[in-house]
């Protein structure tokens, strides 16, 4: 029989308890890895579509109120080292954008002074200036190529002659695709990264119905035409 001081034998079991809750630590770990690997496709992609949401939701918020809320340790930043935002939309469209102006004007009846009866007049005006967003705007071209004939050699020879307006060339023979659609559904697709189902129910949502075997098609179509072409 080993004695040992009471002090030696309650360190011992503060080890012991220690390692017993590290060992069942590892063991959930090691469940939950197994869970991970082993469990159903379901489970997993939904884990991976909350992991994705809750990347997008905490991206809003951090661009919304800054990185002090992104990170726990506070920045200091000099007064006179960071720019206003003035909150001007001229400060972030490009030179050269368009204008639309719209007048806001009161009626004739509207502008009888209510004390005297006299026409008030125009003396100033205030500007709010916002910004104007559109989706992508679709419509039909018509090509319409004429036949013309000489009635003259008609009315000589009884034969007309005929002559045709060339027609130009398409970029892929035999659809209704133009280089403008194939150029917005490329740049949206390769350079946006934007798969075709995912532009199939936008376009949906905009009332057209252009299924992504089409713009499939198109897209292996116009390389055909461009590699044919050395482009």
């Amino acid at each position: 029989m080993v004695t040992i001081s009471r002090t030696e034998y309650e360190s011992q079991q503060a080890e012991l308890t220690e390692l017993k809750l590290q060992n069942q630590w590892l063991l959930e770990q090691l469940g939950l890895a197994k869970k991970r690997q082993f469990g159903v496709s379901s489970e997993r992609l939904q884990e991976g579509l909350m992991d994705q949401l809750s990347l997008m939701a905490n991206e809003a918020e951090a661009y919304a109120y800054g990185t002090k809320n992104a990170t726990a340790e506070q920045v200091a930043v000099k007064a006179h080292a960071r720019k206003r935002q003035s909150g001007n939309v001229l400060d972030i469209v490009p030179e050269g954008t368009p204008t639309e102006v719209v007048e806001h004007r009161l009626s004739e009846e509207e502008r009888i002074c209510d004390v005297c009866g006299a026409v008030m007049e125009e003396i100033g005006k205030e500007v709010r200036r916002s910004l104007k967003m559109e989706p992508a705007r679709f419509w039909i071209q018509e090509d319409v190529y004429y036949t013309y004939a000489c009635k003259q050699c008609e009315a000589e020879t009884g034969e007309g002659n005929l002559r045709k307006t060339p027609r130009q060339p398409t970029l892929c023979p035999g659809s209704f695709a133009s280089p403008e659609a194939v150029a917005h559904i490329m740049t949206q697709k390769y350079v946006m990264y934007s798969p075709l189902y995912r532009l199939e129910q936008e376009f949906q949502r905009q009332g057209l119905k252009l299924s992504r075997q089409t713009m499939a098609n198109w897209i292996l179509q116009a390389s055909d035409t461009w590699a044919a072409a050395g482009v």
